[in-house]
C-alpha cells in the first residue's frame, strides 16, 4: 500500500515536465517556422549613389574577381583529392572532402561579398515596391 502513493506521486511529478515540454515545442515552431522564411528572403545589393548600371557593372566586376581569386587559389593549393568508398551493398560512391576554406565555390561567393562590401554595398530585402 505505502508505494502506491509514492507511484502516484511520480507519475503526477512528470506531468508538469510534459506540459512544459508542450510549451516549449509551441514556442519554438513558430521561431523555427519564422527563421525559415526569413532564410528565403530574396535580397539585393544597395548602395545609395548607384544607379541599376553601375551595381551590374561592380557586381560584374567583383563576380570576376572573386572567380580569379577562388580558383586560383584551389588550383595552385590544389583540390583534395576525390575519395572512393564503397557500402555494404557494393554500390561505389565517389566522396569530394571539401571544406568551407577548400571548396572553390564557397570561396568565391565569400570573396564576391566582401568586394562589394568593400566597394559601399549593403545586402538588403527586396522591397515590393522597387
Amino acid at each position: 500500500m505505502n508505494s502506491i502513493p509514492q507511484i502516484l506521486k511520480t507519475r503526477n511529478s512528470l506531468i508538469p515536465e510534459a506540459v512544459k515540454m508542450g510549451t516549449r515545442m509551441k514556442t519554438a515552431l513558430p521561431l523555427a517556422l519564422a527563421l525559415a522564411c526569413a532564410a528565403c528572403t530574396p535580397m539585393q545589393w544597395v548602395k545609395e549613389d548607384a544607379g541599376a548600371a553601375q551595381i551590374r557593372k561592380d557586381l560584374d566586376e567583383c563576380g570576376r574577381e572573386a572567380w580569379l581569386r577562388a580558383w586560383d587559389r584551389t588550383l595552385y593549393y590544389g583540390a583534395p583529392p576525390a575519395v572512393m568508398i564503397r557500402d555494404a551493398q557494393g554500390r561505389t560512391a565517389i566522396l569530394h572532402p571539401y571544406g568551407p576554406f577548400s571548396d572553390p565555390f564557397v570561396l568565391e561567393s565569400r570573396h564576391a561579398d566582401f568586394c562589394m562590401r568593400q566597394r559601399g554595398y549593403r545586402l538588403e530585402p527586396v522591397r515590393d515596391g522597387k
